[in-house]
């Protein structure tokens, strides 16, 4: 797929909490034809937060744990325990 077509689907999904392939769905594009390498560039700039599904760029991604949360969810999972 073309690299401009994966960047504005990285865009639009930046700060969203939609699914990939509702972002997919806006660019007319089947999220099913995403090759290896579209999912990967998708990963190395942006990931979905397991804890509040909203996707953020890769620099706030907690280091705290394996799991693909953000700084913020991972803090307030911390604070719970407390």
């Amino acid at each position: 797929m073309q690299t401009n077509r994966i960047e504005e689907i990285i865009e639009h999904l930046r700060g969203s909490c939609m699914s990939l392939r509702e972002a997919c769905d806006s660019f007319d594009i089947d999220s099913g034809e995403l090759s290896q390498e579209d999912l990967e560039q998708i990963d190395d700039e942006i990931f979905c937060c397991t804890g509040c599904n909203w996707w953020y760029g890769v620099n706030v991604q907690s280091l705290k744990t394996d799991e693909p949360i953000c700084e913020d969810c991972c803090e307030d999972s911390t604070e719970d325990e407390d």
